[in-house]
């Protein structure tokens, strides 16, 4: 029989990064993008890595990918958040304008953080064309005041039905959120129609949501 031989492992490729500051305790590295990352010194020690010449830490491939790469989405999961909070806080700013948003392209079509299952994004003017048309689905009784609050975010399964939604109360400000049963199929169906009857195309001027809130204050 004939022995098998062993193949010596591919020594995986390590990328050099410069060492912007140094405490004592952690280092802040930076790359070519200008990302940084602060690590604690035991990491160093805990994962092997050694120093080039020029002092620049040498990285392991999948470890500055996962190093870097939480310090890439860094910034998209603040903006998300930020664009979220212009929104939920605008929600009867928004209906107060709803027949600007509805007549001005650059408004309807204005990016919103709402995402619908098999829709993607849904822009402003689709949601405020789901509060005039179908108020008995995106429109609901205010918890705290019995005034009328709008739907502004809802997610569920398309199997059960089931559904979370937020909604925002026009007469005294309360956001809540809760959980019904045999509504998302409603939600979902009542935007479908909406995008089907409405062409989205993108205009010429195109805005953001703190530009639109901008204007409309």
């Amino acid at each position: 029989m004939t022995a098998k031989t062993k193949r010596p492992k591919t020594a995986e490729a390590a990328i050099a990064v410069p060492i912007v500051r140094y405490d004592g305790n952690e280092y802040t590295l930076q790359n070519e993008e200008r990302l940084q990352v602060c690590i604690h010194r035991s990491l160093i020690t805990d994962n092997g890595l050694t120093f080039d010449l020029q002092n620049r830490l040498l990285i392991p491939e999948s470890l500055y990918c996962i190093w870097f790469g939480h310090a890439r989405e860094e910034p998209r999961r603040k903006a998300g958040k930020h664009l979220w909070k212009v929104y939920s806080e605008h929600i009867p700013l928004f209906w107060h304008h709803r027949e600007q948003i509805l007549s001005d392209p650059k408004f309807f079509v204005t990016e919103t953080p709402l995402r619908v299952y098999g829709f993607g994004k849904i822009c402003l003017g689709i949601l405020v064309k789901a509060w005039i048309d179908y108020p008995n689905t995106f429109c609901k009784p205010c918890l705290k005041c019995k005034g009328r609050s709008l739907v502004f975010s809802f997610s569920g399964s398309p199997m059960s039905g089931m559904s979370f939604h937020s909604v925002h109360c026009l007469d005294c400000g309360t956001v809540t959120s809760g959980i019904s049963g045999g509504e998302f199929g409603a939600f979902r169906a009542a935007i479908k129609h909406i995008i089907q009857a409405h062409s989205v195309s993108n205009s010429p001027e195109l805005l953001t949501l703190d530009q639109v809130v901008e204007i409309l204050k």
